[in-house]
């Protein structure tokens, strides 16, 4: 099942396969090395857009200087759905002298979608020089813009931010009330938790599906309560199921007890596309608790889509065991 770094990186530099210049890219993020790093970078410029963006995503993981430099170097991204990755990247690696770029971009993107993602980031870097910047979206027409806005600004102290966000309280926009209930709630104001549970009993499903994925954000005992208390882990939709596992993945890794068993239930579910997602999210946030049953579940399968998200699941788990092999 595992391979090392060395590898991957015959892979990625010998083959002019596309699909496997990919594979090798998406393996490479189990080793975070900056050696390894250097020798991704070079694919923020080929020719292949998908390359591209994988690598971007890639780096993502690469808490390195020189990944820093590259990401922000590659703003100059023409493909927009590549130029998104990128920002997100950037957000996640936080490299220095950022900001100023950032702004810069943020002035000039046509793109809502890249710009809402800008915001976002520029949130997450956490200068509240921003603040005057990015408060003059809360007045965007485009509701995503808006709502990042609002998401961006939960990363600052200012006390007057709850001010600014008391007309979005009852906006019509199930992301902008979320991430406004969202910000109240992580500013120990209880009134967020009152948006959050008003949300969860509309008939507008995203508006139940943004408000559980906050509640997964918060990620405590008063938010798994008011989703038991709302029989939340009843609802059929897929747009609210999905969110559901994506809570309770969250509060297994907050180390919430009851969460584990509900959790385990959509492991353990009748629907395979339960399965499947509790599987992924399992991965993505390293639920190791769970490797006993992902293990059993592997041991009855010959191959198919389950497999394949145990197989992945378990290599995220186990990361810092391929690591050591670099």
């Amino acid at each position: 099942m595992y391979k090392d770094s060395s590898y991957y990186l015959n892979m990625l530099k010998n083959s002019d396969n596309v699909e496997e210049q990919l594979f090798a890219i998406k393996k490479l993020v189990l080793f975070k090395k900056e050696n390894i790093a250097q020798e991704v970078i070079p694919y923020l410029d080929h020719s292949e857009p998908v390359v591209r963006y994988v690598t971007a995503q890639t780096l993502g993981y690469f808490m390195f200087d020189n990944v820093g430099k590259a990401l922000l170097e590659a703003l100059v991204e023409p493909e927009e759905w590549v130029r998104l990755e990128i920002v997100e990247a950037i957000g996640k690696v936080k490299p220095k002298n950022a900001i100023p770029i950032l702004l810069k971009y943020l002035e000039t993107e046509s793109d809502n979608k890249i710009k809402a993602t800008i915001i976002k980031v520029l949130g997450i870097l956490n200068d509240e020089k921003v603040i005057p910047y990015i408060a003059q979206f809360l007045n965007s027409s485009d509701e995503r813009v808006k709502a990042n806005t609002i998401e961006a600004l939960e990363n600052f102290e200012n006390s007057r931010i709850l001010e600014l966000l008391k007309p979005f309280k009852t906006d019509k926009n199930n992301r902008v009330r979320a991430n406004t209930a969202l910000l109240f709630v992580k500013k120990g104001k209880s009134e967020g938790y009152e948006i959050l549970e008003d949300m969860l009993k509309d008939d507008n499903e995203w508006m139940v599906a943004s408000a559980v994925y906050s509640l997964g954000e918060i990620s405590n005992e008063q938010a798994l309560s008011i989703m038991e208390k709302n029989n939340i882990f009843e609802n059929k939709n897929w747009s609210i199921r999905r969110n559901v596992i994506i809570a309770l993945a969250k509060m297994v890794k907050e180390k919430i007890d009851k969460a584990e068993k509900l959790f385990l239930n959509f492991l353990n579910s009748p629907d395979e596309e339960d399965v499947i997602f509790s599987v992924e999210m399992a991965g993505v946030h390293g639920l190791k608790k769970f490797l006993p049953v992902l293990t059993e579940k592997l041991s009855t399968l010959k191959g198919g889509d389950l497999r394949e998200k145990i197989d992945e699941a378990i290599d995220s788990m186990l990361e810092v065991v391929d690591e050591n092999k670099v």
